[in-house]
């Protein structure tokens, strides 16, 4: 039932996924993300596994203070058996579980020795096709290094009003991402009468080119007028023109953005959430 990765993390860890999902691996988008960060030594991990009997599969993947879980057709049995391989009581306070939402729900009805705190609740969407022409195509252009000094400014309040005040970033760490960005041409701007009031990152995952938008943000005093509908339509359409899917996610509480979202054309390809242990019993 299990395949174990505990001793040795390799490249068939991320086959096997990928098999058990008809390589259909959003879904499994940080737990992909993660895999990487460890065989490129930024993280240690403590364990991985795949659990999987019929067309019911767990996957798990413990990594500095956080364990990353993905399910498909767990039933009650299969619950309990997972459980038992993570061991919930050896973990403490501030120590993250992260998955679909239907597992980590089942995982804390079955551990009620603690509470699980809400940090991050993400929906996942892809898209084939965007039904809106951008307004503002010639308005729209990669940052450059001159742009640098403005688009930092906006990507600190992003920070702010993401996570908000939990996770601020100072100016040298958000002038080195977005000097990276820039570097590799994964960031874009907005300019309405002659000032930047938005931008808009791409990234690639499972992919040759870029194919999943990572952060779009209008400034507060330009919003409602649908600025980052027609900054991510046009960058959407871009990146069809090379990949046949386009991806991105969202904040579950943020509905004025999934209605945006959903309006140009994507839907809801998985539900996922990052929960904070937040006190024992």
């Amino acid at each position: 039932m299990f395949s174990n990765y505990t001793e040795e993390l390799n490249s068939k860890f991320i086959l096997e996924i990928q098999t058990l999902n008809q390589y259909r691996t959003l879904d499994f988008y940080y737990l992909i993300d993660t895999y990487g960060r460890v065989m490129a030594g930024y993280l240690d991990y403590f364990d991985a596994w795949i659990y999987s009997t019929g067309n019911r599969c767990c996957v798990g993947l413990w990594v500095n203070g956080n364990y990353l879980l993905n399910s498909k057709n767990l039933n009650n049995q299969d619950l309990l058996i997972i459980n038992d391989r993570i061991n919930f009581e050896q973990f403490k306070d501030g120590f993250h579980f992260a998955g679909d939402t239907e597992l980590i729900d089942s995982l804390s009805k079955l551990n009620p020795s603690f509470s699980l705190k809400k940090f991050k609740e993400r929906y996942f969407y892809a898209s084939n096709k965007i039904n809106l022409e951008s307004a503002y195509i010639d308005n729209i252009s990669e940052v450059t290094s001159c742009d640098i000094k403005e688009i930092v400014i906006l990507y600190q309040q992003y920070y702010i009003e993401e996570y908000k005040g939990i996770n601020n970033k100072s100016i040298e760490e958000v002038t080195t991402n977005v000097k990276s960005l820039v570097s590799r041409n994964l960031i874009y701007k907005l300019i309405i009468e002659n000032e930047i009031i938005g931008f808009c990152t791409i990234m690639t995952f499972c992919s040759e080119s870029p194919n999943m938008i990572g952060t779009i943000f209008i400034k507060d005093t330009n919003r409602n007028k649908k600025y980052a509908q027609h900054l991510l339509s046009k960058i959407c359409k871009d990146l069809l023109t090379k990949n046949p899917e386009v991806y991105l996610m969202t904040t579950k509480e943020n509905v004025p953005s999934n209605k945006m979202v959903e309006n140009i054309g994507f839907t809801i390809v998985y539900e996922h959430s990052d929960r904070i242990i937040k006190a024992h019993n």
